[in-house]
């Protein structure tokens, strides 16, 4: 199955790019711009870029869930407006639960978060270098990975 570039969209000069998502049911393409501290807005259908989002300081992780659209600032150590203990590298939404699980990797801390008004629920002290992690909602598990002890912890949600 082979490939054909149907269409190119000019971004803002001197962006870096690190994570983006597809919103489904508007079609836009959020994408994570660290080195502007925004994110960028496409519209995926008619390939052209809508705009910037201000305020997301070294943007390290971004996800399209149900009508939110929610992006971690490494730069200033938030999650929308929820302030963690250190430089957010990992986040996943459980949109079963109205939560986001946030790996920050210095201090080493899993964050659950309400998304629904935007609290920290907990904050659990995690391995040094555990700053990935897999989300499987259906099965009720939360894996974080810790490479420097050679381990995969696994959460019951």
């Amino acid at each position: 199955m082979g490939l054909k570039r149907i269409a190119m969209v000019d971004l803002p000069s001197g962006g870096d790019y690190e994570h983006a998502d597809v919103h489904l049911p508007s079609g836009r393409v959020y994408l994570a711009n660290t080195a502007l501290d925004q994110i960028e807005v496409l519209d995926g259908q008619g390939a052209s870029h809508l705009g910037s989002i201000a305020g997301c300081a070294g943007g390290s992780g971004l996800l399209a869930v149900g009508d939110a659209v929610v992006a971690a600032a490494r730069g200033s150590g938030e999650l929308h407006s929820v302030a963690l203990d250190g430089e957010p590298d990992v986040v996943l939404v459980d949109s079963r639960r109205a939560c986001a699980y946030v790996c920050v990797g210095e201090p080493p801390t899993l964050h659950v978060v309400d998304l629904a008004d935007r609290a920290m629920r907990k904050a659990i002290s995690t391995g040094a270098g555990a700053k990935t992690a897999a989300l499987a909602a259906e099965r009720h598990l939360l894996y974080v990975f810790l490479p420097k002890a050679g381990q995969a912890w696994v959460y019951a949600l």
